[in-house]
C-alpha cells in the first residue's frame, strides 16, 4: 500500500496543533535534553556571527528562537508557523513580538502575504515534510541579496544509524518525554544528500555545514546548513 503524501502532510499538521501545550512546556521548561545542553546555543552563535537586521523564523512554534533573536543587538525577529495553537502561546509570552499564523502551503503560493523582507531566514528543526523547494524558494523569493538561510536539523548520518539511511516517513511517539497525551507524529527524514539536492534546486548556494556535538559523548547531535542566495 503506497502511503499519499498529502496525507502525511495533513496528519503532521494535525499532530502539531494536538501536542500544541505539551510541545511549548517541552521547550519552555528545558525538557528536551539536547535542545537545553547543545542546539538551543549552537542555532543562536550561528546567526549571530552572521550579523542579520531582520530575522525571519519559519516554524517558529511557541516563538522560543524568536524571543532570543530579538535580544542580539541590532536584530529584528519574527516568526510564522502553520499551528495557530503555537502561534497563541506565542503571542501570549510575547505581546509585542509579531508571530503569523500561516501554513507552510499558503506561504509558498503567496511568499509576500507575509509583507516581510530581511538578510536572514532561518529553520530550527522545522523542515519536517516531504515536499521542501517550493517553500525554499518562497523564502528566498523573501531575502535580500546575499540574504542567508540557516537550517538546523537533525544529522542525517548520526539519526540515520537508528532511522536507517533513506528518504522516507519515519514515526516520532515523544516517549522519551514527560506527559503520556502525545499524538504520535510523522516527518520526513533526509539523507544529507538530499537536503543539499533540495537547496541547491532551491537556488541557494551552500556556505558551510556545522556538526554540534553532545559534551558528553562527542557524537554529532545536530547540523546546521548555512546557505546564501
Amino acid at each position: 500500500m503506497v502511503t499519499d503524501p498529502d496525507d502525511k502532510a495533513k496528519g503532521l499538521h494535525a499532530s502539531w496543533e494536538e501536542n500544541a501545550s505539551n510541545w511549548t512546556r517541552a521547550v519552555r521548561d528545558d525538557l528536551i535534553e539536547s535542545r537545553a545542553r547543545v542546539t538551543n546555543q549552537a542555532v543562536l552563535e550561528v546567526v549571530g556571527s552572521l550579523t542579520p537586521a531582520r530575522i525571519l523564523d519559519v516554524g517558529c512554534g511557541e516563538g522560543w528562537l524568536v524571543r532570543q533573536l530579538n535580544l542580539l543587538s541590532g536584530c529584528v525577529a519574527e516568526g510564522f508557523d502553520g499551528s495557530s495553537e503555537l502561534i497563541s502561546a506565542a503571542r501570549a509570552e510575547d505581546s509585542e513580538g509579531r508571530y503569523t499564523a500561516l501554513t507552510y502551503e499558503a506561504f509558498a503560493a503567496d511568499p509576500d502575504a507575509l509583507g516581510w523582507r530581511g538578510d536572514l531566514a532561518v529553520c530550527n528543526f522545522s523542515l519536517l515534510s516531504e515536499e521542501l523547494v517550493p517553500l525554499l524558494n518562497a523564502i528566498r523569493h523573501c531575502l535580500q541579496p546575499d540574504g542567508h538561510l540557516v537550517i538546523q536539523t537533525l544529522h542525517s548520518w548520526a539519526a540515520g544509524a537508528d532511522l536507517g539511511y533513506a528518504d522516507g516517513w519515519k514515526e516520532d511517539d515523544f516517549s522519551k518525554l514527560p506527559a503520556s497525551d502525545w499524538t504520535p507524529m510523522s516527518w520526513y527524514f533526509r539523507t544529507l544528500g538530499s537536503w543539499l539536492r533540495d537547496i541547491n534546486a532551491a537556488g541557494f548556494q551552500l556556505l558551510d555545514l556545522k556538526e554540534p556535538r553532545h559534551p558528553d559523548t562527542g557524537d554529532p547531535v545536530s547540523m546546521i546548513l548555512v546557505c546564501r542566495t
